[in-house]
């Protein structure tokens, strides 16, 4: 959320006027649920959910994204993508998850700014690397979100 204040001073003979505008600009947003980077196994489920925030209006589109390429009608690579504009988010899955699905998805709408999750497909049995590494990218992504924020609100300031 940006905050601006302009203030206009007209001054006569007899009068000052101050007039005071505030304007109050929300950005509409995309979410997918969940961490910002998902392990999965060969052969499992993938299952991503995309909410679009703060949104005034229902997007006229929803799109989810594989490494830049557009994937909502990809049935031949095994993607089923189901969406509601009136409710205003998107379920991806992949029934049978294979190496070909690792990568960065994207879901984008045609007026909020897009959201990115990294997927990685994992071949054997190491869960406490995964949640190690998905705790460390989770705080890293968190420590990043806010010292960007801190920049902007001194930039403005």
């Amino acid at each position: 959320m940006v905050t601006t204040s302009v203030t206009t001073t007209a001054t006569t003979t007899t009068t000052t006027i101050i007039i005071l505008i505030q304007i109050t600009y929300i950005q509409a947003r995309t979410v997918i649920t969940g961490p910002p980077e998902k392990y999965v196994r060969p052969g499992s489920i993938l299952q991503l959910h995309c909410v679009i925030k703060k949104s005034t209006e229902t997007p006229s589109y929803l799109f989810w994204y594989h490494n830049h390429r557009m994937i909502n009608y990809d049935i031949e690579h095994g993607v089923n993508v189901s969406t509601d504009l009136i409710t205003r988010e998107s379920w991806l899955e992949v029934p049978h998850v294979s190496n070909r699905h690792s990568g960065n998805y994207t879901c984008e709408a045609s007026n909020a700014l897009p959201a990115r999750v990294s997927v990685i497909v994992i071949k054997g049995d190491n869960p406490a690397a995964m949640q190690h590494s998905s705790t460390i990218s989770s705080i890293l992504y968190h420590k990043t979100v806010f010292f960007s924020t801190l920049l902007l609100l001194r930039t403005l300031s």
